[in-house]
């Protein structure tokens, strides 16, 4: 064989293996983008990981916005084609989330607490009722769950924001009895989880009737079983205990009473710095956490929320501007006006999306609280980010919140 043929045989071997790994690499793209449906996607974005972003349930539709978008998701570059391959079948899993849409349902009522939420987050719970009649404790905290939904429709005007909070909870909880680890400390967590939530189930006094019985059938036959010697010593510990705990939250419940009244006293005594009536105006706010900050934006402005995936919450920040579903979003990043430690950080970040003069900004949050309708306290803020301040009881304490001024971002 001569020369001539040598290399024009390893020629050939070199361009049969790019072309392998061109096909390897076209199909890795491939699956890296295809939708739940199972067909892969008409055009891929330049930023893939933003691909994983989930739109929540609840829309938000102002005015002059039509209800009939198709959205898609895409990024500000140049789009790169992608070589067809054939459809993946989707294959039924075997580990679907059965809290899926429990979690959708109270997502939507944690941003807009409605009847119709509250009666479609009941029924959610319902199924979930049939679904683990066999676990007692799972079932036992659906009771609970039921029985503060179906208060909450019953007296929808008076709904506090920790019953909320009660549901999201748990939700958590029967997360956490839903682990199959076997391991003795999980375990562990698991009984302290479901008596934490039997302990605030039953401090529920406001709701009549919210709590059924608090001892599960297999607790019952467990201490049938149970030795004599129980009814000694240990039953005197766990009453003290009780005890320390029922004067411990006397005590923390005293201290924020003082603290509400030394708040009204110092008001009652500088009336001087009250705001003046013409200074406030009348708006609606939609009031958010980071960390332990509390902010606020104009509710009219609000467009969307969504739910940030785990594989996007460190970098999205460092995004300037992506296309979400159609839509150009620039991020603000609120995090260098408004440092939050690291420790503050909620584990679920939302993209909270925002339209301001036919343009659409994003804000990086953990999750939003209540919207408010009340006066805006104006020219008493430092800062040149902020239109005003809004007055707001949060956890039984007055605070005053900061309302975003979005033409500054």
């Amino acid at each position: 064989m001569s020369d001539k043929e040598k290399r024009m045989e390893e020629k050939l071997i070199i361009e049969e293996d790019l072309k392998g790994l061109e096909k390897e690499i076209d199909a890795a793209v491939d699956r890296l983008f295809v939708e739940k449906s199972g067909e892969p996607l008409k055009n891929a974005a330049v930023i893939p990981s933003l691909s994983s972003i989930n739109e929540t349930v609840l829309e938000i539709e102002p005015e002059g916005i039509e209800k009939e978008v198709e959205w898609e998701l895409s990024a500000p570059e140049p789009e790169i084609p992608l070589t067809p391959v054939a459809p993946i079948t989707p294959v039924a899993s075997l580990s679907v989330d059965p809290l899926e849409p429990l979690e959708t349902q109270l997502l939507s009522l944690e941003w807009e607490i409605t009847n119709e939420n509250l009666v479609k987050t009941a029924k959610e719970v319902l199924e979930l009722k049939g679904t683990f009649k066999e676990n007692r404790d799972i079932s036992s905290v659906l009771n609970r769950m039921k029985a503060v939904l179906n208060f909450m429709i019953q007296n929808e005007e008076g709904i506090q924001p920790h019953w909320i909070q009660m549901l999201l909870d748990s939700k958590e909880t029967i997360k956490l009895l839903l682990r199959d680890e076997t391991e003795k400390e999980i375990g562990i967590y698991k009984r302290l989880a479901l008596a934490g939530m039997e302990a605030r189930f039953s401090s529920l006094e406001e709701i009549s009737g919210v709590t059924p019985k608090p001892i599960s059938a297999s607790t019952v036959k467990e201490e049938e079983r149970a030795p004599a010697s129980l009814i000694g010593s240990e039953l005197t510990e766990k009453i003290a205990g009780r005890v320390e705990s029922f004067s411990a939250k006397l005590d923390e419940m005293m201290e924020k009473l003082n603290q509400h009244l030394s708040v009204h006293e110092e008001t009652r005594k500088s009336p001087g710095t009250l705001p003046v009536h013409d200074n406030l105006i009348k708006t609606k706010i939609t009031v958010f956490k980071i960390g332990e900050k509390l902010l606020g934006v104009e509710s009219h402005k609000v467009f969307k929320l969504f739910k940030v995936p785990v594989s996007l919450r460190e970098n999205l920040n460092e995004i300037p501007t992506f296309r979400l579903q159609g839509l150009e979003v620039r991020m603000v990043d609120l995090e260098n006006l408004f440092p939050v430690p690291e420790s503050e950080r909620g584990e679920e970040r939302q993209i909270l999306i925002l339209k301001e003069d036919g343009t659409y900004k994003g804000l990086l949050i953990d999750r939003v609280l209540n919207r408010l309708s009340g006066s805006m306290e104006q020219g008493e803020t430092s800062n040149g980010h902020l239109l005003g301040m809004i007055r707001w009881t949060y956890k039984d304490l007055p605070i005053r919140i900061p309302v975003l001024d979005l033409e500054k971002f």
